[in-house]
């Protein structure tokens, strides 16, 4: 499996923790000076999030993002190298983000300076897109230049080579992207976050209605980001939150509960992640990531992430 193509982040983890030892039922009042938490930093970002847990499925991974010293050594300390490889977006540094985690969930703080654009759509990037037998795209909302990147990634689907694609002009990229036809048939999830607050939200969302239209596209968000989403009525949807996963069809509307962890620190950053690392993998077995089955095996994969346990996943 291929994964990333997307912006990466050294991630500030900061957990918030009462007296008992338990995490806070809800965030300090402004001017507080809580004591009580841990901070550490990881390597993250969407597409190394699902490539950290399908490394620990125990499935064999690349992945393709950018990166720099400081980011390479957290990444190389705590992944398992005999599963998960690198191929690297040359270029391109990280970003920063901050998590503050409480018992309910986390908030992220994100940090953008590092760009994906077209000039970093090398040839052997191309290539390894190309290659991936699931086909998934990332993190439009945190990459300042997604317009340009995502109609790449569109193009090389539609049969574009790499050279073809250099030949076309950096604006006109889009417009090429939503007249041109898919012809690969390979599976596509699509992950995009929060596209509201992008300069190009226009574009990317017509963008994420082609690739939607696509008989093979799923599209995996959480509760805040299918918000956006509802003006593509036909899906098919995966929307997940940690009460329940909704699933939604042309065919049929499914709420599938998710049933309660047990207290004791948590780490809820790449959470929807490791979900969509669940589905993923269940798609890779040759199964159908929609059907109650696939589901649930994805809400277990995503709270083994969460306790950091994942001899908790049934083989």
């Amino acid at each position: 499996m291929i994964i990333g193509f997307d912006p990466t982040f050294v991630d500030i983890v900061v957990r918030l923790f009462g007296a008992e030892g338990n995490l806070l039922p809800s965030l300090p009042s402004a001017g507080h000076h809580h004591r009580n938490c841990t901070i550490v930093e990881v390597a993250g970002g969407n597409g190394v999030n699902v490539a950290r847990t399908l490394a620990k499925l125990g499935i064999d991974v690349t992945a393709v993002i950018p990166f720099d010293d400081y980011f390479g050594g957290l990444l190389r300390n705590e992944t398992n190298q005999d599963h998960l490889k690198i191929l690297e977006i040359p270029g391109v540094g990280s970003n920063r983000t901050v998590a503050v985690i409480w018992n309910d969930g986390e908030l992220q703080l994100n940090s953008v300076s590092q760009s994906l654009g077209r000039v970093n759509w090398t040839k052997e990037i191309h290539q390894s897109w190309m290659k991936s037998p699931i086909h998934v795209f990332l993190n439009w909302g945190l990459n300042p230049l997604a317009s340009e990147w995502v109609a790449c990634q569109v193009l090389a689907l539609s049969g574009f080579s790499w050279k073809e694609i250099f030949e076309i002009e950096p604006q006109r990229l889009i417009d090429f992207a939503l007249k041109s036809e898919f012809l690969s048939d390979n599976p596509i999830f699509l992950d995009t976050g929060l596209l509201k607050e992008h300069q190009n939200y226009s574009d990317l969302q017509s963008l994420k209605r082609k690739i939607i239209a696509n008989e093979n596209a799923v599209l995996v968000c959480n509760e805040e980001e299918e918000k956006e989403s509802t003006i593509f009525e036909n899906g098919p949807f995966v929307v997940h939150s940690s009460q329940k996963v909704f699933l939604k069809t042309k065919n049929k509307r499914i709420s599938i509960p998710v049933h309660a962890l047990p207290d004791g620190e948590r780490n809820f950053v790449g959470a929807g992640d490791a979900f969509l690392a669940g589905l993923i993998e269940v798609t890779l077995d040759g199964n159908d990531p929609l059907s109650l089955d696939s589901i649930s095996r994805s809400i277990n994969v995503a709270q083994a992430h969460i306790l950091n346990d994942f001899s908790r996943v049934i083989p």
